[in-house]
Protein backbone atom coordinates (compact mmCIF):
# COMPACT_ATOMS: atom_id res chain seq x y z
CA UNK A 1 0.00 0.00 0.00
CA UNK A 2 2.81 2.35 0.23
CA UNK A 3 5.12 1.46 -2.49
CA UNK A 4 4.77 4.41 -3.81
CA UNK A 5 6.43 6.18 -1.07
CA UNK A 6 10.33 7.38 -1.12
CA UNK A 7 12.31 4.80 0.43
CA UNK A 8 13.05 6.72 3.38
CA UNK A 9 9.17 7.70 3.88
CA UNK A 10 8.25 4.01 3.98
CA UNK A 11 11.02 3.52 6.65
CA UNK A 12 9.36 6.93 8.45
CA UNK A 13 6.12 5.19 8.23
CA UNK A 14 7.29 2.12 9.14
CA UNK A 15 8.75 3.11 12.48
CA UNK A 16 5.89 5.30 13.25
CA UNK A 17 3.11 2.38 12.77
CA UNK A 18 5.52 0.15 14.14
CA UNK A 19 5.73 2.77 17.66
CA UNK A 20 2.36 3.57 17.71
CA UNK A 21 0.90 -0.46 18.04
CA UNK A 22 3.66 -1.40 20.36
CA UNK A 23 2.09 2.22 22.49
CA UNK A 24 -1.54 1.04 22.01
CA UNK A 25 -2.11 -2.18 22.35
CA UNK A 26 -5.49 -2.29 22.20
CA UNK A 27 -4.69 -0.74 18.64
CA UNK A 28 -2.94 -3.52 18.02
CA UNK A 29 -5.32 -6.10 19.13
CA UNK A 30 -8.23 -4.23 17.02
CA UNK A 31 -6.41 -4.46 13.75
CA UNK A 32 -5.46 -8.50 14.59
CA UNK A 33 -9.17 -9.03 14.85
CA UNK A 34 -10.37 -7.23 12.13
CA UNK A 35 -7.81 -9.05 9.74
CA UNK A 36 -9.17 -11.72 10.81
CA UNK A 37 -12.64 -11.20 11.04
CA UNK A 38 -11.95 -9.42 7.00
CA UNK A 39 -10.98 -13.20 5.83
CA UNK A 40 -14.59 -14.57 6.37
CA UNK A 41 -16.39 -11.78 5.92
CA UNK A 42 -14.72 -11.15 2.22
CA UNK A 43 -15.19 -14.64 1.24
CA UNK A 44 -18.77 -15.33 1.95
CA UNK A 45 -20.40 -12.22 4.24
CA UNK A 46 -22.85 -9.83 3.17
CA UNK A 47 -23.08 -7.24 1.13
CA UNK A 48 -24.37 -5.62 4.62
CA UNK A 49 -22.00 -7.48 6.51
CA UNK A 50 -19.01 -6.45 3.75
CA UNK A 51 -19.94 -3.05 4.49
CA UNK A 52 -20.24 -2.84 7.92
CA UNK A 53 -16.54 -4.72 7.91
CA UNK A 54 -15.28 -2.07 5.49
CA UNK A 55 -16.79 1.07 7.90
CA UNK A 56 -15.21 -1.00 10.88
CA UNK A 57 -11.53 -1.09 9.00
CA UNK A 58 -11.96 2.93 7.62
CA UNK A 59 -12.72 3.54 11.44
CA UNK A 60 -9.53 1.80 12.83
CA UNK A 61 -6.95 3.08 10.07
CA UNK A 62 -7.88 6.30 11.30
CA UNK A 63 -7.41 6.08 15.34
CA UNK A 64 -4.04 4.29 13.71
CA UNK A 65 -3.52 7.12 11.59
CA UNK A 66 -3.98 9.89 14.60
CA UNK A 67 -1.48 6.89 16.84
CA UNK A 68 1.36 7.85 14.20
CA UNK A 69 0.56 11.27 14.01
CA UNK A 70 1.14 11.50 17.47
CA UNK A 71 4.37 9.43 17.57
CA UNK A 72 5.86 11.79 14.34
CA UNK A 73 3.82 14.62 13.69
CA UNK A 74 6.18 14.93 10.72
CA UNK A 75 3.88 12.18 8.93
CA UNK A 76 1.58 14.66 7.88
CA UNK A 77 3.43 14.78 4.26
CA UNK A 78 3.40 11.26 3.81
CA UNK A 79 -0.44 10.67 5.01
CA UNK A 80 -1.01 13.73 2.53
CA UNK A 81 0.84 11.53 -0.37
CA UNK A 82 -1.03 7.94 0.83
CA UNK A 83 -4.50 10.02 0.68
CA UNK A 84 -3.82 11.29 -2.78
CA UNK A 85 -2.68 8.20 -4.49
CA UNK A 86 -5.81 6.70 -2.63
CA UNK A 87 -7.92 9.37 -4.68
CA UNK A 88 -6.13 9.04 -7.94
CA UNK A 89 -6.59 5.03 -7.26
CA UNK A 90 -10.28 5.12 -6.78
CA UNK A 91 -10.69 7.76 -9.53
CA UNK A 92 -9.47 5.12 -12.03
CA UNK A 93 -11.01 2.20 -10.22
CA UNK A 94 -7.78 0.77 -8.60
CA UNK A 95 -8.23 1.03 -5.12
CA UNK A 96 -7.70 -1.48 -2.56
CA UNK A 97 -10.79 -3.35 -1.22
CA UNK A 98 -9.75 -2.40 2.19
Amino acid sequence: MIAFLTPDQQVEYAQAHEKALADNPALKDEGDKLKQEGVAIMASGTPAQKQDFMDKMTSHRLKLRQAMLKEDPSLVPIFSEIDKHLSEAKAKGTAPAH
